[in-house]
């Protein structure tokens, strides 16, 4: 009995769940986006914690993809606040950014910025 009332209130949640209204971007470029925002603030993280960094590029590295991928940080905003309020909607979509990511960790796909030369943190200030 506790199994089918759990269904039948797992079902109703489902059916409940509306569709993306428009305006929002389009779930694919979204995907993408929310992609692009893991692998940035991965690069932040890193920067600042092995490389010593103290600049914040974060700022500069999200406009790029923004214009990379033809959207505003407003849109991308509202888009996000939208789906934060529907998480029945925004799981799959975060499954398969997950899954993108553990698939270029197997693959061995560069860190991005690695392709620049590490600070140098064996330095001694003069």
């Amino acid at each position: 009995m506790r199994r089918l009332l759990a269904l039948v209130l797992l079902v109703a949640g489902c059916a409940g769940e509306e569709a993306p209204p428009p305006g929002l971007i389009e779930r694919d470029t979204f995907k993408r986006l929310l992609l692009g925002a893991e692998l940035i603030e991965a690069r932040i993280n890193h920067e600042r914690v092995i490389e010593h960094m103290a600049d914040d590029r974060g700022p500069a590295l999200y406009q790029e993809l923004f214009e990379r991928e033809g959207v505003t940080r407003d849109r991308f905003d509202s888009t996000f606040r939208w789906y934060s309020a529907h998480p029945l909607l925004m799981r799959p979509i975060y499954e398969e950014v997950l899954a993108e990511l553990d698939s270029m960790a197997a693959r061995g796909v560069p860190f991005p910025g690695a392709d620049r030369p590490a600070a140098d943190t064996t330095a001694q200030p003069r």
